[in-house]
């Protein structure tokens, strides 16, 4: 009986010293690497089968993605400073991630500054991360036919949307859907789990 007490013992002693370990270094990592955020877009800002079956943005949501706080109006575009709702001329911003602006805060993001240059011009941005070419086209013939007052489309094309067959995140994967769960965990709230990625493996490079 004493030997189990004393096996049960150490194996708690291990595991606290283990997070007692892995605690430092994730305060370490977010007090003196600031600049790693958290990846993954909130839940709220997007909703199902918006343009047929692509995904698109909840009109007047809030949250966050890769850290930076996103909000989008009430047509279910993104929300930038500058007030567009009376302009009767558009002009349409088609792409995925760098159209988005993922990481970048709206105003400062190519979106927000062409809508702040062009003062008598609405900027309408429905773009969203994993966006491909199919989706573009279930955008385009939605709101070419919906929304009034849209003189020009600027499609940005990416190097991904030369291979990219569909939103990777909309495929259902009950095989890896456990293991999905636990990386877009990571992602969110482990930054030392960043940063151990990003010394392990050079993601820009592949």
């Amino acid at each position: 009986m004493s030997r189990l007490r004393n096996a049960l013992i150490l194996t708690f002693f291990n595991l606290f010293l283990l997070g007692l370990i892995f605690c430092s270094i994730e305060a370490g990592v977010r007090i003196f690497i600031p600049e790693i955020k958290p990846l993954g877009t909130d839940s709220a800002l997007i909703s199902d089968a918006v343009y047929g079956n692509t995904r698109g943005l909840t009109p007047g949501a809030s949250g966050k993605s890769y850290g930076v706080l996103m909000q989008v109006d009430g047509d279910g575009f993104w929300k930038y400073p500058s007030n567009q709702n009376a302009m009767t001329e558009s002009i349409l911003l088609l792409g995925d991630s760098v159209t988005m602006g993922i990481g970048v805060h709206q105003e400062k993001a190519f979106g927000g500054l062409l809508a702040a240059h062009l003062g008598d011009t609405r900027v309408i941005n429905p773009s969203l991360i994993g966006y491909s070419v199919s989706d573009y086209l279930n955008v385009a013939k939605h709101l070419l036919e919906s929304e009034p007052g849209i003189s020009k489309m600027v499609i940005v094309w990416c190097l991904n949307d030369v291979y990219a067959g569909g939103m990777v995140d909309g495929t259902p994967d009950q095989q890896f859907s456990v293991a999905r769960g636990l990386i877009r965990f990571l992602h969110r709230n482990v930054m030392s789990y960043q940063w151990l990625k990003n010394h392990l493996a050079n993601r820009p490079k592949a």
